[in-house]
């Protein structure tokens, strides 16, 4: 939570949930092809959609969790049950959606073959990457010394909002300033101990 200030408690079932009333997925979910994110974000763009604050809201919210929290592919359905939750700003906000992004994202790191079709050196990988960004700023100096991000807010919580970045450098610049840099790997490796151990005792408390 203090990487993203996403809730990260145990993930309930939505089953096990109060009862809500499911009058996004009536209004305006009524085809398969209109639960994928393209669509979400073609509703917001209507001036004349005609929807109350609270339904544009929770589409808003729908758009975020889609695109960003757990980026769905072009073709992909955004899952019933997180349409379900959009219905009750409450339930929504309260979710552990940090936890089910994280979770996300470790299991797509452990497929194998989740290498792009295109043979690009790169991979596809879901759940919230945001804070890989956050993590691999804070623990390689050289991003911030090449400048590839913006400015630092050190006191920033949740600490997501320390960075800003304004470069997009392409893999054939990481990999010869980053990668293949000997000091940048020491000083990875150093710290990925330190993180390993931490993670290691954290998970051990839980």
């Amino acid at each position: 939570m203090i990487i993203t200030g996403l809730q990260c408690g145990p993930t309930p079932n939505v089953k096990d949930l109060p009862h809500i009333e499911n009058r996004l997925e009536n209004v305006y979910f009524t085809g398969e092809a209109s639960k994928r994110p393209n669509h979400i974000l073609s509703l917001l763009a209507v001036p004349t959609l005609g929807a109350s604050d609270e339904d544009r809201v929770a589409l808003v919210n729908l758009a975020l969790l889609s695109t960003m929290v757990l980026p769905k592919q072009e073709n992909t359905n955004i899952k019933d049950d997180h349409i379900l939750l959009a219905n009750d700003p409450r339930l929504f906000n309260s979710y552990p959606w940090g936890r089910v992004s994280f979770e996300a994202l470790c299991a797509s790191m452990k497929k194998s073959g989740n290498f792009i079709p295109n043979h690009r050196k790169g991979y596809n990988l879901e759940g919230f990457l945001h804070p890989l960004l956050a993590w691999a700023y804070e623990v390689v100096p050289q991003f911030v010394v090449q400048g590839f991000t913006g400015k630092s807010y050190s006191a920033a919580i949740p600490r997501m909002l320390k960075w800003s970045y304004h470069n997009n450098p392409g893999y054939d610049i990481l990999e010869r300033l980053i990668f293949k840099n000997e000091e940048v790997i020491m000083i990875k490796l150093l710290k990925l101990q330190i993180i390993y151990l931490l993670l290691t005792i954290f998970l051990i408390l839980i």
